[in-house]
């Protein structure tokens, strides 16, 4: 039985080779997107549940209450590990870990790389976070200050496919053996250190200032809890160690602000956008619903064309199926035959699918970021369990429909040509009719959102942020290096290179991460506190960015206390520092003591997901970070050689690294460009498969009406009315998708653009387009076999009748 199943599947995709073609092919497509879209989400989900005992770890932060402002900080002060694990009997371990702020110099012999991703990490840190150990031993790999472990990716960089253990490594000077190496990429992590160091490295003098400060944010607290009932418990007794522990060191400092703590698990930590200091390659978990619902909608589309297709040609297998009546055939074997078939074409497009998927997802992974592939991972059979689980599901939904109407008539009515009733008519054409409207609703809402985040992102780059960030190199200036006195003869040699505007040496510019410190305003004697974001810059910071002043004047070597007693603030400050805050006394802990001297515009120093924050300038231009050189807009790319040429000539013994500030400030739109790529195919693929299933349906469609459109043409009618006719009902169709998608898609984009806080309007405009996106693209389709049906000669149709 099954076998004559098979024969007979086989023999019906042969002889219906236009709807089988394009069954398999919309199939093909679909199920590729699914298994794309699957791996994607799949990977995001599985971030750090790799770790022993994963959900029985959290991560601790920090939140800061300043009176009008509220702040939240993924970062924590360095004594609190320590202190909640002497206090709490409930926390298994507490570790740590600091996260360097940009490149580090390493060197082993005549190689030198700059790397990434060096963190500074408590002894402790590999009995909660369970690495693969390439070489060493993690129970003593970071029990000495001189010691490292490597990444097994930077050891390669190093040496190759050599034994790293043991060998030095030079950062910044200084040698430190390496003790391990780890394989940190092998599973997703928002960890993923290149090089770990030990936190028993600090000078003592620097771990004691440490400890004594509770608002001294720049570390990562980890707790492991021995059960849930532990963990219950410590929430519950968090606010008396609290009492105990922070209030007291609030009072004796004089602090206002309130300090509490927060408790994140860290398998959703990927997940966590709301922080600040968080984990750059955090993703909004949102984002991965309108995946899945993209991925939804692809497999719901091309079921739909299989169905319109087969409920299309039902006329062709409806004397099939009375015959197989006649003969005894049941309904149930009926059915299990017609979706038999369309089983077997989906596994056909399965296997298709899976080869176009592990092609096109070296093309994915760049986009990404990722390392996914449907083969090459330990989870490549549940992979493809679930592909053909799936495909089997997408079969049954497939074939179902069309099987139930099929198989319902008796064998007399279907044989005596009354199976295809007005009325039976009506129903197909109504089932059909709702199938294209979700289709092109569908097509016409992906349309929108791709439009709307495509404009959004075409605001933010064109947005005026109250800066210059075009033709700007910002190079960076190895820490710890005897650079850092010679930065001023640097910069003047740098300004007298030919096409180089000016220069400017700062420890901050916009769209790098900048700092928090705690002011101390003084009002009529006593102080208030408050912690503000703060830029360390040089007196040329304002010019080279071309940052216009509000009120009162900028640093300038002609004031040469502004270092010791000067700060300058930006308009958003205002709202912290009072209204007219021109003389206002202030301090803070970086031994600046004296007054505000001046308030530039606002600048969108950050993303523009935030309105613009106050901000502080303080001026320390011997702690600079970067150098800054403006470029004229002729010949760059010598005039980059130029200043590369002048910077060996002062260190020939780091890395040469550079960037411009304008793709620096772009990467904070990374997940919006993003979103914007993947939304882009994923649309066009959606209008594809729409388009696709309208040309099958169309082309039957043309082929049932060729007597009726023959009659019209021989009655009179012209083949623009008969175009006209067989036309009108898909336009209608496609005009009530779109009435549906416009409100779903306004509500669902307008709550996206909420994430921005300088955003595009909803133009009428982009709806407009989608529509005619949507119109041509559909009447084009149907339209080709409108006019071919319209152009038969009628005398070959009515011959035989």
């Amino acid at each position: 039985m099954l076998k004559s199943y098979i024969i007979t599947a086989i023999r019906n995709i042969k002889r219906q080779k236009l709807s089988s073609i394009i069954n398999i092919f919309g199939l093909t497509l679909g199920i590729a997107s699914f298994l794309v879209i699957f791996l994607y989400i799949k990977s995001e989900l599985r971030y750090d549940k790799h770790w022993n005992d994963s959900d029985k770890i959290y991560r601790i932060s920090e939140s800061v209450d300043y009176g009008k402002r509220a702040a939240d900080y993924a970062l924590s002060p360095f004594p609190l590990a320590p202190s909640l694990q002497d206090y709490f009997p409930e926390v298994n371990m507490a570790t740590r870990i600091r996260r360097s702020r940009d490149y580090t110099t390493i060197k082993y012999e005549d190689k030198i790389f700059n790397i990434n991703n060096v963190q500074f990490a408590d002894t402790n840190f590999f009995k909660i976070f369970n690495y693969d150990f390439i070489e060493g031993n993690q129970n003593v790999a970071l029990n000495d200050p001189n010691n490292i472990v490597l990444s097994l990716e930077t050891a390669k960089k190093f040496f190759g496919n050599e034994s790293a253990l043991g060998k030095v490594l030079k950062i910044n000077d200084q040698p430190y053996t390496i003790s391990g190496v780890i394989n940190s990429h092998k599973y997703e992590s928002h960890l993923e250190p290149n090089i770990l160091r030990s936190t028993l490295m600090f000078p003592e003098d620097y771990r004691e200032r440490l400890n004594g400060d509770w608002t001294l944010l720049g570390y990562y607290t980890y707790l492991k809890f021995n059960n849930e009932k532990s963990f219950q418990n410590f929430k519950s007794k968090l606010k008396d160690w609290h009492h105990e522990t922070i209030q007291p060191w609030l009072e004796h400092h004089e602090l206002t602000y309130i300090i509490d703590f927060k408790l994140e698990p860290l398998e959703e930590i990927h997940f966590l956008t709301q922080y600040d200091y968080d984990i750059s390659s955090n993703a909004d978990k949102k984002y991965l619903y309108i995946f899945g619902y993209v991925a939804l909608f692809i497999l719901l589309i091309v079921s739909i064309n299989y169905i319109n297709l087969a409920t299309a040609k039902s006329s062709k297998r409806a004397n099939e199926v009375g015959i197989r009546k006649i003969m005894g055939a049941q309904r149930k074997q009926l059915i299990l035959q017609f979706n038999g078939e369309a089983i077997i074409i989906s596994i056909m497009a399965l296997i298709i699918a899976c080869l176009i998927t592990e092609l096109f997802l070296p093309v994915f992974n760049n986009l990404t970021g990722k390392s996914l592939s449907l083969f090459k991972n330990a989870s490549s059979l549940s992979n493809i369990g679930i592909a053909l689980a799936v495909t089997v599901l997408i079969g049954i939904i497939s074939g179902l429909f069309p099987a139930l109407v099929l198989s319902k008539h008796e064998a007399l009515s279907i044989l005596g040509h009354n199976f295809f009733s007005k009325q039976g008519k009506t129903k197909s054409i109504n089932y059909r009719k709702v199938l294209v409207i979700f289709q092109f609703m569908v097509t016409t809402a992906m349309i929108i959102a791709t439009l709307v985040v495509f404009k959004q992102m075409r605001f933010m780059q064109k947005q005026n942020l109250g800066f210059d960030k075009d033709r700007l190199a910002i190079i960076e200036i190895p820490p710890g290096t005897e650079l850092q006195q010679q930065l001023q003869v640097i910069q003047s040699e740098m300004e007298k290179i030919p096409n180089v505007i000016d220069a400017a040496i700062s420890n901050d510019f916009p769209g790098f991460n900048h700092g928090r410190l705690t002011f101390y305003i003084d009002e009529n004697g006593k102080y208030r506190q408050e912690m503000v974001n703060y830029y360390r810059v040089d007196d040329n910071f304002m010019n080279i960015l071309d940052i216009k002043m509000q009120d009162g004047r900028f640093f300038s070597k002609d004031f040469p206390s502004d270092p010791e007693s000067a700060f300058v603030i930006n308009e958003a400050a205002k709202k912290v520092f009072g209204q007219n805050p021109i003389g206002q006394k202030l301090a803070c802990g970086l031994g600046v003591d004296g007054q505000i001297v001046g308030i530039t515009s606002n600048f969108n120093y950050a993303s523009l997901h935030n309105s613009v924050e106050p901000l502080v300038f303080l001026y320390t231009p011997e702690s600079a970070r970067y150098l800054a050189i403006k470029i004229k807009g002729s010949d760059i790319s010598g005039t980059l050689k130029s200043i590369e040429k002048t910077w060996k000539q002062f260190d020939s013994n780091h890395p040469y690294i550079y960037r411009f500030l304008d793709e620096q400030f772009n990467t904070q739109y990374q997940r919006e460009e993003k979103m914007q790529t993947i939304f882009g195919y994923f649309s066009i693929l959606i209008i594809l498969l729409a388009c696709l299933g309208l040309y099958g349906l169309s082309a039957f469609m043309a082929e049932q009406k060729k007597k009726e459109i023959s009659i019209r043409k021989v009655m009179g009618s012209s083949s623009v009315l008969v175009v006209k006719n067989f036309v009108s009902q898909y336009l209608l169709w496609i005009l009530i998708a779109n009435a549906i998608a416009w409100p779903l898609a306004y509500v669902a984009m307008n709550k996206w653009l909420q994430n921005f806080a300088y955003r595009t309007n909803l133009s009428p405009y982009i709806f407009i387009t989608a529509a005619f996106i949507t119109l041509v693209l559909a009447l084009g389709t149907i339209s080709f076999h409108a006019f071919r049906a319209a152009n038969t000669n009628p005398a070959d149709v009515l011959r035989d009748e």
